[in-house]
């Protein structure tokens, strides 16, 4: 797990703490947090995760207002 994989993991769980699990499956965040590890793990690799690590860092801006 890289550096900016950790981050975004502790930055989603920071600014979801004390929501109900209700709204985090609905909003399907386990999901998200999976896909932010797998962009990581491949965009050494691949443009396209490239392009994705700056539209998931977009989202964590504004992940707490959902």
């Amino acid at each position: 797990m890289d550096n900016w994989e950790e981050q975004i993991k502790e930055a989603i769980h920071s600014k979801l703490e004390g929501i109900k699990d209700r709204d985090l499956r609905f909003f399907r965040v386990e999901e998200f947090i999976r896909n932010v590890g797998r962009t990581g793990k491949f965009s050494n690799n691949c443009p396209v995760c490239n392009s994705n690590k700056t539209e998931i860092s977009a989202i964590i801006e504004k992940i707490g207002e959902a």
